[in-house]
């Protein structure tokens, strides 16, 4: 298992929207999404909810580039396999 299993407290009134920045504060930053993250094999919510954020930080200035990560479908997330990432 990968996820902790508790409530989620109530966060979303406590965020600043984009009409309330009179100014891009990210502008200049450049911000990757890796394609294996949001393609074929990716649970479409997930997908859509990487996606939903890469637009609000472009709304906030940020530049959105999809890269490649060509070993990206060769490692694994879990403990114990030969590929993981520390």
């Amino acid at each position: 298992m990968c996820s902790l299993w508790q409530p989620i407290s109530e966060y979303a009134s406590k965020l600043i929207t984009l009409n309330d920045f009179k100014s891009k504060p990210l502008d200049g930053l450049c911000i990757g999404i890796i394609t294996e993250t949001v393609g074929d094999g990716v649970d479409p919510d997930v997908s859509s909810a990487i996606m939903s954020a890469a637009s609000h930080l472009e709304g906030l200035g940020a530049k959105i580039t999809k890269v490649i990560c060509m070993f990206a479908n060769d490692i694994s997330p879990h403990p114990g396999d030969k590929y993981v990432l520390n």
